[in-house]
């Protein structure tokens, strides 16, 4: 990954405050997807939410699958 993507990521982690989020919001189901986001800066840090519409998880989750080039239905995505 370039320089700059690295740092749009950074940018990305900050604005959403992911370092200062709650590692679990105590919530899941049976049908839906987890979604992890790890992240190290002086510490190593998780945050985990379920099937996430909206808010800084899915937002940077939606921001690291485009970087990864991978391309999928977007209606396929919970």
């Amino acid at each position: 990954m370039t320089a700059d993507k690295c740092a749009e990521v950074e940018r990305l982690l900050q604005t959403t405050r992911f370092w200062q989020l709650a590692p679990h919001e105590g919530t899941n189901g049976k049908d839906g997807a987890e979604w992890i986001i790890e992240g190290m800066d002086v510490e190593y840090r998780v945050v985990s939410r379920w099937s996430p519409t909206a808010g800084p998880i899915r937002q940077n989750g939606e921001k690291m699958l485009a970087l990864s080039g991978w391309e999928y239905p977007a209606d396929e995505v919970y």
